[in-house]
Protein backbone atom coordinates (compact mmCIF):
# COMPACT_ATOMS: atom_id res chain seq x y z
CA UNK A 1 0.00 0.00 0.00
CA UNK A 2 1.40 3.64 -0.86
CA UNK A 3 1.13 6.98 0.63
CA UNK A 4 -1.53 9.12 -0.33
CA UNK A 5 1.35 11.14 -1.69
CA UNK A 6 2.83 8.90 -3.63
CA UNK A 7 -0.38 8.26 -5.88
CA UNK A 8 -0.37 12.79 -6.04
CA UNK A 9 3.06 12.53 -7.55
CA UNK A 10 2.23 9.45 -9.81
CA UNK A 11 -0.41 11.80 -11.40
CA UNK A 12 -3.84 9.75 -10.83
CA UNK A 13 -5.20 12.10 -7.64
CA UNK A 14 -7.11 15.96 -9.13
CA UNK A 15 -8.18 17.86 -6.44
CA UNK A 16 -10.83 20.77 -7.08
CA UNK A 17 -11.08 24.42 -5.94
CA UNK A 18 -13.22 27.19 -5.90
CA UNK A 19 -11.81 30.19 -6.37
CA UNK A 20 -12.25 32.22 -3.41
CA UNK A 21 -10.22 29.25 -1.01
CA UNK A 22 -7.76 31.23 1.18
CA UNK A 23 -4.69 28.66 0.81
CA UNK A 24 -5.33 27.93 -2.72
CA UNK A 25 -2.00 29.47 -3.39
CA UNK A 26 -0.10 27.22 -1.00
CA UNK A 27 -2.49 24.10 -1.92
CA UNK A 28 -0.95 24.50 -5.63
CA UNK A 29 2.73 24.73 -4.06
CA UNK A 30 1.73 21.48 -2.06
CA UNK A 31 -0.10 19.80 -4.42
CA UNK A 32 1.29 20.93 -7.89
CA UNK A 33 -0.15 23.24 -10.52
CA UNK A 34 -0.70 20.38 -12.27
CA UNK A 35 -3.40 18.46 -10.32
CA UNK A 36 -5.88 21.35 -9.48
CA UNK A 37 -9.02 21.77 -11.21
CA UNK A 38 -11.52 24.73 -11.08
CA UNK A 39 -14.90 23.57 -9.15
CA UNK A 40 -17.80 25.81 -10.32
CA UNK A 41 -20.13 24.40 -8.19
CA UNK A 42 -22.56 24.99 -10.32
CA UNK A 43 -25.78 24.69 -10.35
CA UNK A 44 -25.70 24.54 -6.71
CA UNK A 45 -27.87 27.50 -4.90
CA UNK A 46 -24.95 29.38 -3.53
CA UNK A 47 -22.57 28.37 -6.70
CA UNK A 48 -20.47 31.94 -7.58
CA UNK A 49 -19.80 31.42 -10.70
CA UNK A 50 -18.77 32.99 -13.39
CA UNK A 51 -18.04 35.71 -11.05
CA UNK A 52 -15.83 33.10 -9.57
CA UNK A 53 -13.60 33.08 -12.69
CA UNK A 54 -12.62 36.67 -12.75
CA UNK A 55 -12.08 36.30 -8.94
CA UNK A 56 -9.45 33.64 -9.37
CA UNK A 57 -7.57 35.80 -12.01
CA UNK A 58 -7.31 38.64 -10.08
CA UNK A 59 -5.68 36.36 -7.48
CA UNK A 60 -2.21 37.80 -6.89
CA UNK A 61 -0.93 35.12 -4.92
CA UNK A 62 -1.03 32.25 -8.05
CA UNK A 63 1.04 32.72 -11.23
CA UNK A 64 -0.69 33.71 -14.53
CA UNK A 65 0.44 29.69 -15.39
CA UNK A 66 -1.06 28.12 -12.59
CA UNK A 67 -4.60 29.99 -13.31
CA UNK A 68 -3.99 28.81 -16.85
CA UNK A 69 -4.23 25.30 -16.07
CA UNK A 70 -6.28 25.25 -13.37
CA UNK A 71 -9.07 26.60 -15.16
CA UNK A 72 -8.47 24.54 -18.57
CA UNK A 73 -5.42 22.70 -19.36
CA UNK A 74 -5.80 20.76 -16.04
CA UNK A 75 -9.07 19.88 -16.52
CA UNK A 76 -8.55 18.71 -20.22
CA UNK A 77 -6.08 15.99 -19.59
CA UNK A 78 -8.45 14.97 -16.14
CA UNK A 79 -10.65 14.28 -19.30
CA UNK A 80 -8.47 13.03 -22.07
CA UNK A 81 -9.85 16.09 -24.07
CA UNK A 82 -7.62 16.89 -27.09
Amino acid sequence: MKKPSEYVKQGKIYFSCEAGESLLGHALDFVGEDRVVYASDFPHWDAEFPESIEELFERKDITDRAKKKVLYENGRVLYGIN
